[in-house]
């Protein structure tokens, strides 16, 4: 009973485990094949500009939407900002954005991956 149990949660790490690797590895896939087309979208924004300096593409879809995630150093702080965007008249455009974590409000010094938020960016 003992062993089935262990061989049961054991399952359940790895499994959990798994599915956090892929979601990273498809990160970096998404980020490997379409940065080049969707970094000046980000570097257009007036907020961030141009100095960033992490950048992932978390969601991609032919349809025309993308999520990306990247880290900006300003002036005043450093935030973690998750980008939607949208592909209308033959290019991309900014359609949303929000702050993750700022050095000048919550989470200080939080890097990605997000641990905590693993789950999150598989969707």
């Amino acid at each position: 009973m003992k062993r089935k149990i262990r061989y049961i949660l054991l399952g359940v790490i790895l499994t959990l485990v798994c599915i956090y690797v892929g979601t990273l590895v498809k990160i970096e896939i998404l980020t490997h094949n379409h940065k080049d087309e969707l970094i000046d979208v980000c570097k257009e924004n007036t907020m961030v500009g141009d100095d960033f300096d992490f950048f992932k593409v978390l969601e991609y879809s032919e349809c025309g939407f993308a999520r990306v995630y990247l880290i900006s150093g300003g002036k005043y702080a450093t935030t973690g900002n998750v980008f939607t965007l949208g592909y209308e008249d033959g290019e991309w455009h900014e359609v949303s954005w929000n702050t993750r974590w700022s050095t000048s409000g919550n989470a200080d010094k939080t890097v990605y991956p997000y641990f905590w938020h693993w789950i999150y960016f598989m969707f």
